[in-house]
């Protein structure tokens, strides 16, 4: 049984713990796929250090690498398996949905703290700050209706709702921005006494290099897909979107617009 582990000093790993004769599991924030990356050591894909010292010996991790060859299941998919296959699901379509759970965990994780974004944003060196940017983002979904019921003036109320803030935040994140010159205050046709925001031809042009610097990387990532790989995912990750909307939408009265963005969206 290993007696001692130590992680290293740049692990996010916050706990290591046995789980059986001769395994250690080390638990990451937040873990999603556990892997082996020695005998009878396993490390969630979630945690990102470089080495472990187990049992006095270094151990340096690569989890990118074999991540594609995980087959231990984390603690919160231990009982879906027998589930899954109750359903009527055969074990290699049981694997599979369980994969692309683990992926969808870590996508969304990512997408939550806004690390792609903010890595397209450090580069663009705009000097906008993320939440800056996605207040931004949401004024546009406003104004264009994207995923809304209707396209509508926005405001700082519609922003807080939009973005899931309070309205005081919300309405601090306005003032910086307009100080900074990409929104600006305006009042609605039809009721002078309403203040809207208004986005900046600044912005505008912002959107537009964020655009072209996401495809960049976009083009990057599907350079070495076939043709008919491209055309599959799109198809089939349309019908996961379409057919989660339809499942955890059903109860929204059908309020909300699942129109795509135009070309002048970003």
């Amino acid at each position: 049984m290993i007696s001692r582990i130590e992680v290293g000093s740049d692990c996010v790993s916050e706990a290591a713990e046995g789980v059986g004769d001769g395994f250690v599991m080390v638990i990451a924030r937040l873990s999603v796929m556990a892997v082996p990356y020695a005998s009878g050591i396993y490390v969630s894909t979630a945690h990102n250090c470089v080495r472990h010292i187990i049992d006095n010996r270094t151990i340096t991790c690569d989890t990118a690498a074999m991540s594609a060859n995980a087959k231990t299941l984390p603690r919160f998919h231990a009982d879906l398996p027998d589930r899954l296959e109750a359903a009527g699901f055969a074990p290699a379509v049981v694997e599979a949905l369980l994969g692309l759970d683990a992926e969808m965990f870590v996508w969304h994780r990512r997408a939550a703290k806004g690390e792609l974004v903010g890595l397209l944003l450090s580069e663009m060196d705009l000097g906008l700050e993320l939440s800056q940017f996605f207040a931004l983002m949401a004024i546009n979904r406003i104004e264009h209706g994207i995923a809304r019921a209707q396209a509508e003036p926005a405001t700082v109320g519609l922003l807080a709702e939009e973005m899931a803030i309070d309205p005081s935040r919300a309405s601090r994140i306005a003032s910086g921005l307009i100080a900074e010159g990409w929104l600006r205050r305006d009042v609605a046709q039809g009721d002078g006494r309403k203040s809207i925001l208004v986005i900046t031809d600044k912005a505008r042009d912002a959107f537009s290099q964020f655009r072209d610097a996401k495809w960049d990387k976009l083009l990057t990532v599907f350079a070495d897909w076939s043709a008919e790989d491209i055309q599959s995912f799109s198809r089939l990750f349309t019908r996961y979107s379409n057919g989660m909307a339809r499942v955890h939408c059903a109860g929204d009265g059908g309020t909300k617009s699942d129109r795509m963005p135009d070309k002048g969206d970003s």
